[in-house]
């Protein structure tokens, strides 16, 4: 009987605290939205900046300890004119629509911020378990352009996630807490599932409580009525490339038409507000054009338009050569981005893979810190936030595949380590769903596993990657686990020339970057409001941690 009385207590107590944890997740989403919309319905850039310093006040005197720090940093980075604050103002003032900015609010940020970190902690040591922020998925391996060296579509194979499935991985993924997913392809607006008549549109609709960001070629978000406005004088004075882009818009609107039942899609997604379009480039229009196809700049050029008139956030994606390393790292391009309105990005570096692979367009190793050195510069002087794939590695703990922070569930449905290291630990439905199994699985699948605890070796984090920089890694894990090429070609990345050339790779790379990495550890980077050297001894701690209580569990 005092048994029962207890149990019944114990679950009382944990149906307190859940209650809890609800109402303080719904204050602050309530708070955040109402000082969100303070901020949108400012008038002028001072306007912006007295209210932002105003409710940051109010914060900071409500606030105790760390908190108390973190807002006084963050009202400090105000005064100063930082230049993410003034990306703040662009976004709430100019750029988004107001589903956008709730939704980028309710489904990306306030999940973020409010992550459990006692409960993320109190699942690793009983479970030996943590589920990663996002992961990626392609939808489809079929897309519109066919770039040079892009690994998406390299075996022009028209296959693709069905529906269904596709609900059910993201399902999945809401019960382990992920909330942000990556949609990667093929080219993922042109996505149609004929069984079900269903676009990805109606997958984003299906999953309004998700947060996208889609890497697109840009082909579907145009406007046509825009393009005819702006380009027919053009066309009329026989300009070859407004006569190609106007075309390719053309074209894209009568897809559109079939697919959506509209010309026109963005305003189905400033209506769900859920999605971030990430759009690629090559650099400016001579870049651009050269890879992806006459016309294609002013095409992207259109989207943005597009995208920004209907209150969509945007994006780019660069992909990093030996060839167009030097017109990449200039601050104009970074200014041209800001223009068009473009509020984050991802540099990529090119990796010898996929549709005729060439190690000769791989930036040198010097290249690559010109890059990163760019783009930390970037970063505290323009309104745009970069991401660097590559380079980052110190400021998010080393490389990132193998579920420690993301994954990929590829158009065939072979899950895959990273992006750029396509080599199989099984099907998602076949080798897991129709098992019994779940996400949960793949993540803590052992060779994802050991993948994880050989990250751990990798001190020098300005080289994390298992594929380039530490390509013994990746090589271990595949013959290890006797993991398969899911991409035509895909062994040469682990043997064969491209093997060859990669081992010399490492080695420069990690030579060049030693020192730098010796100083951001000791601190040359650190300021008084960010610590990079706090975040790198934070990081060693946690990925020891996750792999001591991951073998505990699992061994």
């Amino acid at each position: 009987m005092g048994g029962s009385r207890v149990k019944k207590r114990i679950k009382q107590r944990r149906g307190e605290r859940m209650l809890k944890q609800i109402f303080k997740k719904e204050a602050t989403l309530f708070l955040i939205q109402r000082y969100v919309t303070k901020l949108a319905n400012t008038v002028d850039k001072e306007d912006f900046y007295n209210t932002f310093d105003r409710i940051l006040t109010s914060l900071e005197e409500h606030s105790v300890d760390q908190n108390k720090n973190a807002v006084r940093v963050v009202r400090k980075a105000g005064k100063n004119g930082h230049p993410y604050v003034e990306l703040a103002r662009l976004l709430v003032q100019r750029r988004l629509s107001e589903i956008p900015r709730r939704r980028l609010v309710d489904t990306f940020f306030v999940p973020w911020i409010m992550t459990d970190k006692i409960k993320l902690r109190r699942m690793l040591e009983e479970k030996g378990f943590e589920p990663p922020w996002f992961f990626v998925i392609s939808p489809l391996k079929y897309c519109d352009l066919s770039c040079p060296g892009c690994y998406a579509n390299a075996d022009r194979g028209q296959v693709y996630l069905g529906y269904r499935l596709l609900n059910r991985i993201v399902s999945d993924a809401k019960k382990l807490g992920i909330k942000f997913i990556t949609i990667s392809g093929g080219e993922p607006f042109i996505y149609y599932d004929k069984k079900e008549g269903k676009n990805i549109i109606d997958f984003f609709r299906a999953n309004s409580d998700m947060y996208f960001q889609v890497y697109t070629n840009g082909t579907s978000l145009i406007d046509i009525e825009l393009a005819e406005r702006e380009l027919a004088e053009r066309v009329k004075k026989g300009d070859e490339k407004a006569e190609a882009a106007l075309e390719r818009i053309r074209k894209a609107a009568r897809r559109n038409e079939r697919l959506y039942g509209k010309e026109n899609i963005v305003p189905l997604l400033a209506k769900l507000g859920n999605v971030a379009p990430a759009i690629s480039q090559e650099g400016f229009e001579k870049e651009t054009d050269r890879r992806r196809g006459e016309g294609m700049y002013i095409l992207i050029s259109n989207a943005r338009k597009n995208l920004t008139s209907h209150g969509v956030l945007h994006g780019f994606s660069i992909t990093y050569t030996r060839e167009n390393a030097d017109v990449l790292t200039q601050e104009k391009l970074v200014d041209e981005l800001v223009n068009q309105d473009v509020s984050f990005g991802w540099f990529f570096i090119y990796i010898p893979k996929g549709r005729d692979p060439d190690v000769n367009l791989m930036p040198t190793p010097e290249q690559r810190v010109r890059l990163r050195d760019f783009v930390w510069e970037m970063r505290n002087k323009k309104p745009i936030f970069i991401g660097d794939f590559w380079n980052d590695g110190p400021w998010v703990g080393g490389c990132i595949a193998g579920a420690r922070k993301y994954f990929h569930i590829r158009a065939d449905g072979k899950i895959t380590p990273c992006v750029f290291a396509d080599f199989s630990i099984g099907h998602i439905e076949e080798d897991f769903y129709k098992k019994g199994k779940t996400l949960k699985d793949v993540i803590q699948h052992p060779a994802f596993r050991f993948i994880r605890e050989k990250q751990l070796e990798i001190e020098n984090k300005c080289a994390p990657c298992c594929i380039i920089d530490n390509p013994h890694i990746l090589r271990e894990a595949v013959e290890k686990f006797g993991l398969e090429p899911a991409l035509p070609g895909e062994e040469e990345i682990v043997k064969g020339e491209t093997a060859k050339f990669l081992d010399m790779y490492s080695k420069q790379i990690k030579t060049i970057t030693q020192k730098d990495w010796e100083e951001l550890k000791n601190g040359k980077l650190d300021t008084e409001n960010v610590k990079l050297s706090e975040v790198i001894r934070n990081y060693e701690k946690r990925n020891k941690d996750r792999v001591y209580f991951e073998k505990r569990v699992y061994s």
